[in-house]
């Protein structure tokens, strides 16, 4: 049975051969066609050289006749860290940040500082991961009771800064907002969307 990247990740979802499954097994390499020939049209905006199709390059819709322009991915470098989400329990913070994609040459690394006394402490690196460009930070022995400012930090000039909220375990009611973006047929912003999350 030939064993590609997609199947190897159904299958370890689903739990059977999780133990046998290494992350280099996983990892694609940095190729134009990472999830293989026969997935060519996968995830073109991103893989390959994409830095050469110009900003708003147009992409097909599946389904649709008109074209929807892409969002830009060649952003300035101090711009490359797009945003971060973390989660924290039981005495530990867990926090991906997501890249916008990195050229040849650029470091895969990005780091995860803290504020801490009024000075940034670098607590966590992480490699830059391809395809998806997005880096994961592990952090132990967190103290949820305490709201701390963070910033993940990708070469010099980089950076993207926001605050890892406090467990508010205090309160008897916690509302949530759960947002998607599951699709490439809805690209652009949404701003009916964060009008209504008030």
């Amino acid at each position: 049975m030939k064993v590609n990247r997609r199947t190897a990740i159904k299958v370890t979802a689903a739990g059977v051969g999780s133990m046998a499954l290494t992350p280099e097994f996983l990892a694609a390499k940095e190729a134009a066609q990472p999830f293989g020939a026969d997935f060519k049209n996968l995830e073109t905006l991103t893989t390959g050289q994409w830095w050469t199709k110009g900003a708003g390059a147009k992409t097909e819709l599946k389904g649709r006749r008109r074209r929807a322009s892409a969002p830009p991915m060649d952003v300035p470098r101090d711009q490359v860290v797009a945003f971060a989400v973390y989660t924290h329990q039981a005495g530990v913070l867990k926090m991906t940040a997501q890249l916008y994609p990195l050229k040849p040459g650029e470091e895969r690394l990005a780091r995860l500082e803290l504020k801490r006394n009024g000075k940034w402490i670098e607590v966590a690196k992480s490699e830059v991961r391809y395809p998806g460009w997005y880096a994961h930070f592990r952090v132990e022995d967190w103290d949820n009771s305490k709201s701390v400012p963070y910033r993940v930090r990708h070469g010099e000039k980089a950076m993207f800064e926001g605050l890892i909220r406090r467990d508010p375990s205090d309160k008897d009611e916690i509302v949530v907002a759960n947002l998607s973006c599951n699709s490439s047929n809805t690209t652009g912003s949404r701003p009916e969307i964060v009008a209504n999350l008030r």
